[in-house]
């Protein structure tokens, strides 16, 4: 009865080569249904690893997202329980972080289900942190800060409060049509002495990171594009927060 959390890559358009495990594709054929955020994704996933089956088309897809219901999760985990073997994807990435099918997974627990298998792939928001060169022994991942510019700029102030208090790295991220109003509250809200990482469209070959302090930053502005783009900042311990 287990369920297998399965990576996926960031784009419907991307290929799975060399981002993707290989046995992949055997493991989804044992499966008796999938769970995804949405039939689209979970039929173009299967379709990409498994082209030219009829499985693929075929296998059921049982949604979970942020507009499920406490009984949605209970009907899967209840299924995975009674002996069937489903997998678990998110739209992009590895599911579990920023996703909700973590609901399923904590159930599953709840339920003493050990039969959970991982297997890995890429994850926009370790990546950003690996290739950052920012701390990687203590850091934080709060999603989405809120959208009014007032308000962000407040919680930018206090995570880096807490970044020089605790030496940790911070990481966010936004909708992508709102990258370049999120980096200039960042401009606005951080101490100039404050290291901000700027990482967007991670594992493709037009992907750029870029670690500079916010004083640099102000010196010579980067072009925030309308891109996946991860955060990710850490304060000078010298820093006056």
């Amino acid at each position: 009865m287990p369920l297998f959390l399965l990576p996926n890559v960031f784009d419907d358009a991307q290929s799975p080569v060399g981002l993707l495990p290989e046995g992949l594709s055997s493991v989804l054929q044992s499966l008796q249904g999938l769970v995804a955020e949405s039939e689209r994704t979970g039929r173009r996933y299967l379709l990409k690893l498994l082209p030219q089956s009829t499985f693929a088309r075929e296998l059921p897809i049982v949604l979970l997202n942020e507009h499920s219901a406490k009984g949605d999760y209970e009907e899967i985990a209840k299924k995975i329980v009674d002996g069937e073997t489903w997998g678990l994807i998110s739209d992009a990435g590895m599911p579990g972080i920023a996703d909700p099918g973590s609901h399923l997974v904590h159930r599953l627990r709840e339920k003493g289900v050990d039969a959970i298998r991982v297997l890995p792939g890429p994850s926009s928001i370790l990546l950003a942190l690996i290739s950052s060169g920012l701390d990687g022994q203590k850091f934080s991942f709060h999603g989405y800060l809120p959208q009014e510019s007032p308000s962000r700029q407040k919680a930018l102030k206090e995570l880096e409060r807490d970044s020089a208090r605790a030496g940790m790295t911070q990481i966010c991220i936004e909708t992508p049509y709102r990258n370049s109003v999120f980096f200039a509250d960042c401009m606005a809200a951080l101490c100039e002495t404050t290291s901000l990482c700027v990482a967007c469209r991670l594992t493709f070959d037009d992907e750029t990171v870029q670690t500079h302090t916010v004083r640099a930053w102000k010196t010579r502005p980067p072009i925030i594009r309308k891109e996946p783009t991860v955060f990710l900042f850490r304060a000078s311990s010298r820093s006056n927060v």
